[in-house]
């Protein structure tokens, strides 16, 4: 029989991204608010007749500095937030199995069942109702 393993420490991870990622989204708002201002200001064709990336006269290499590395910043801490939350998702799952109850899949599929196309969308909710409703 295996030993419930202590589930604390990545909950208490988890919980710290998740707060970094709330600011993260918090300091984006003015970002798309001023995204929203800058490109008011040309006149972009919705139907791409032009290849051209910008339209002439388009010159602004700060709003594009800027949001590229709040876009590189937010991606990161986006893939941060889904290994820890997959990683303490897994955890869970398996002190269920520990505790002697009886789970419907295999631990391993609590991680991998986000990846796999179609099956991500029924797979995490079957797992996390399972877990929510064996620990009640």
């Amino acid at each position: 029989m295996n030993i419930l393993k202590d589930n604390a420490e990545r909950s208490k991870k988890l919980i710290e991204i998740l707060k970094v990622s709330l600011w993260v989204n918090i300091v984006m708002l003015p970002l798309y608010i001023w995204q929203y201002f800058i490109y008011s200001k040309y006149n972009f064709d919705p139907l791409l007749d032009s290849w051209e990336l910008y339209p002439e006269g388009y010159d602004e290499p700060v709003f594009d500095i800027v949001l590229g590395i709040a876009a590189i910043i937010y991606t990161v801490v986006f893939i941060i937030c889904m290994v820890r939350f997959i990683k303490w998702f897994r955890r869970a799952y398996f002190n269920i199995e520990a505790a002697g109850l009886n789970i419907d899949k295999s631990e391993s599929t609590a991680a991998w069942s986000w990846f796999v196309p179609i099956y991500n969308l029924f797979a995490p909710y079957q797992i996390m109702k399972e877990v929510w409703l064996k620990t009640q």
